[in-house]
């Protein structure tokens, strides 16, 4: 039933042949509990050994886990517990567990190499590095995407994502990409003031989840424990449309739900500038708010702030690090 239901979601033009590659030797058929209570007996010891060597991982442990017995779409804990995984830690195992091609390119020379000899990218990257990046990177890129910029995380890619941002709304004031700082901006900015360090503002959307560290906080609004205790920018944010469903029967209320968040973005984006002189630089948002409570936007309403971006001459970024790879049926969810 749940194969017949998860078919008739995907696109027309899906092969659910292509899952059978997804296959794992030695994979569990169904979720099993063998302790008494979680997190079982063995987690807790463990757990209570960490937090005597670190002062931030033993804080929010659910269970501790055993990689090598963790197969496909399963993963098993210490204590023997199996789970059915629907968290994939944050979306980065998207192969699953233990899968044989990942760990056969983990396994080769060229991934030792790499792993074991990490060069200065942005001044002395590897001779294959333009490969690298499209074969993983632009053989899957969105349509329309041509350049490719990595990072370490995904808190990392956001904030590259807002640096891109500034610098090339930065540039585009001076008059082109090529344009030099003046004096005034190289010697103001290493005063963290202006105009070299400007009153510039990304937008995000309540609810959200970008990351967690300096730069992402400040457009992460899902959960107070993220931003507690730490400075933030202040930036503003708006509603996210909230739909009712099913969608067929509520088209007129979502569609006005989609209209009044839109005004929002509008409104914000003029009224910040003309009351504190700050530049929205960029908007940006997930597919899919889900650690915020699974709230989804339309493609309407996703079109309609790139048109409302492009005429207001700024940035439109979508943080696709946990709906990106497949996890909702297609490559990226915004598709």
């Amino acid at each position: 039933m749940f194969l017949k239901a998860f078919k008739n979601r995907l696109p027309k033009q899906t092969n659910l042949r292509m899952f059978a590659s997804l296959d794992i030797a030695g994979e569990p058929t169904y979720p099993k509990m063998v302790s008494a209570s979680l997190p079982g007996p063995i987690t807790k010891a463990k757990t209570a050994e960490l937090g005597e060597t670190t002062c931030n991982l033993a804080a929010n442990i659910g269970f501790m886990v055993d990689i090598q017995k963790s197969k496909g779409n399963y993963i098993c804990d210490a204590d023997g517990n199996t789970f059915l995984d629907m968290f994939m830690n944050i979306s980065s195992t998207a192969m699953g567990h233990n899968h044989p091609s990942v760990l056969e390119a983990a396994r080769s020379d060229e991934m030792v190499s790499l792993i074991a000899n990490r060069t200065a990218q942005g001044m002395h990257p590897i001779s294959q590095t333009k490969q690298l990046l499209d074969d993983a990177f632009m053989s899957v890129a969105p349509a329309g995407m041509t350049r490719v910029g990595p990072a370490m995380c995904g808190s990392c890619s956001v904030e590259a994502a807002f640096k891109h941002a500034c610098i090339a709304y930065a540039q585009r004031k001076r008059g082109s990409m090529s344009a030099a700082p003046s004096q005034e901006e190289l010697a103001s900015c290493l005063k963290n003031q202006a105009p070299g360090s400007p009153d510039y503002a990304i937008l995000s959307f309540k609810s959200a989840f970008h990351g967690r560290m300096f730069g992402c906080l400040s457009t992460t609004r899902s959960k107070a424990i993220h931003k507690l205790d730490m400075p933030s920018f202040d930036w503003p944010a708006v509603d996210p449309p909230r739909y009712k469903f099913p969608l067929a029967d509520n088209e007129e209320y979502n569609r006005s739900q989609d209209d009044e968040s839109l005004r929002s973005v509008a409104e914000i984006i003029d009224g910040v500038f003309q009351e504190k002189g700050q530049e929205v630089v960029a908007v940006v948002i997930e597919p899919i708010l889900a650690e915020g409570g699974d709230i989804q936007i339309s493609g309407y309403f996703a079109n309609e702030i790139r048109k409302l971006t492009k005429e207001k001459g700024i940035y439109f970024i979508v943080d696709e690090v946990q709906s990106g790879v497949v996890t909702t049926g297609t490559y990226w969810a915004h598709e």
